[in-house]
């Protein structure tokens, strides 16, 4: 499975995807400790580019012959510390949007801040992709039970052309632990970091200092999940800072008693290996890079769910409210209600986990499987049925929630739709000339 990653920063998500087993043939980026930390880690694939410029970088991305771009956009534009108004980089969404409708692969995956999910310009990004053909599914994870020791709450969106909405939130809800990654299993020596006479304190003295948003907390425990990482992550409290803190009633330890983390921990707080080299000589231009980067164990779980339902292995979960709307008004009995959703799975079982916006293709692509037409013919109509009912019941749910018109829109095409007018959607896009954090 190939992969072009825009807005690739450090190399936080290539990295993850490439230990999933994807293969990452092309990265692009703004900014010249980024590319060069990237190139020193992860490989020579990457190049720096202003990617602002969609037009110029759109038939580089086409040679490439991705089967899926992914990319964080910047979003500082969106952050809760930041302003409120959508600026110059949360533009860059659209941006984002409309190179993945012109070089059209079968997949798209996107991370930002769970703020960007009902942003204006998500929203007509969203747009843009819907009316090319792609299935969308927005899921709001917590990072700290995919691998990573941090409770850092992210907007992931996944999209492949022709699906139905929502088709691979259950799998990435499956790939969750049940219980947070703790602070203390990224700095244990297993994962390989140096041990130290700092490291050593850290972990005898059992509190560390997150430097507090929002009247937040000051003092955890190594034994939860370290706070959402920032740039100033890594700075002392001021003194004056220690003279008015007021204690939160949840910190773990008076603040005298917590360390501060230094650029090594935080490092390994974000996912990566202990030998991961840092290549700038400015320490504020690393921590942004750290700061924004997608942490590898994350990438490399969400990886793995796109890649097993690439190649078939998994399908989506059938929705437990669908058992309960089949028997409801005794439109079916128990018995029946659970042969159905028998055949349904065994559906998607031929389908290879595919789900289809169209109902009309889903039923052709069914009928069009080498082993569908070995069946017996009832069993071959049980399992279109079963296909059917389920539409009955998404549309059914849809009207329920005050939904108008039906869910299948439109027929979705295998074969990729006419090119993309770029040009006339770049007419309403305003963006600048540099994507570096501020």
């Amino acid at each position: 499975m190939r992969v072009v990653e825009l807005f690739c920063g450090a190399g936080g998500m290539s990295l993850g995807l490439k230990k999933a087993g994807l293969r990452v043939v092309g990265a692009f980026d703004v900014m010249p400790d980024a590319v060069a930390t990237y190139r020193a880690n992860v490989g020579d694939h990457v190049h720096e580019v202003d990617l602002t410029d969609v037009l110029s970088i759109i038939p580089r991305i086409r040679e490439l012959g991705p089967d899926l771009i992914t990319g964080g956009p910047p979003c500082q534009d969106y952050s809760i510390a930041g302003r409120r108004e959508e600026g110059l980089n949360a533009r860059l969404t659209l941006a984002f949007a409309l190179t993945i409708v012109s070089v059209r692969p079968q997949w798209f995956l996107m991370e930002n801040v769970v703020q960007a999910a009902g942003s204006q310009n998500w929203a007509e990004a969203k747009a843009i992709l819907k009316a090319a053909g792609y299935g969308i599914s927005e899921s709001r994870l917590n990072f700290a039970h995919y691998g990573v020791a941090q409770a850092r709450r992210r907007l992931i969106v996944v999209g492949r052309l022709g699906e139905r909405d929502n088709f691979i939130n259950s799998a990435l809800v499956k790939a969750a632990t049940a219980t947070p990654m703790p602070l203390r299993s990224a700095l244990s020596p297993q994962t390989g970091l140096p041990w130290s006479h700092e490291l050593a304190k850290l972990i005898s003295g059992k509190h560390v200092y997150t430097r507090p948003l929002r009247a937040g907390r000051a003092v955890r425990t190594i034994d939860e999940p370290y706070s959402t990482l920032t740039r100033t992550s890594g700075e002392k409290p001021s003194a004056l800072f220690r003279e008015r803190y007021q204690p939160h009633e949840r910190d773990s330890a008076p603040l005298d008693q917590a360390s501060v983390m230094n650029l090594r921990f935080l490092t390994r707080v974000q996912g990566f290996p202990a030998n991961w080299k840092w290549v700038s000589n400015n320490q504020r231009r690393i921590m942004v890079m750290l700061a924004n980067a997608v942490p590898p164990p994350a990438a490399t779980i969400i990886g793995n769910v796109i890649y097993s339902r690439h190649l078939g292995f998994t399908s989506p979960e059938v929705e437990g409210t669908f058992r309960q709307w089949l028997v409801r008004g005794g439109r079916r009995s128990r018995a029946t209600s659970y042969n159905i959703i028998s055949n349904l799975r065994r559906a998607r079982n031929f389908l290879g986990g595919r789900t289809f916006a169209d109902p009309a293709l889903e039923l052709a692509t069914l009928e069009a499987t080498p082993d569908f037409a070995n069946l017996a013919t009832g069993t071959r109509s049980d399992l279109r049925q079963a296909l059917l009912h389920y539409v009955d019941y998404l549309e059914d749910r849809h009207r329920r929630r005050g939904g108008s018109g039906s869910l299948a829109i439109r027929p979705v095409v295998l074969q990729r739709p006419p090119r993309f007018d770029l040009a006339a959607s770049m007419a309403g896009v305003k963006v600048g000339k540099s994507l570096t954090s501020p």
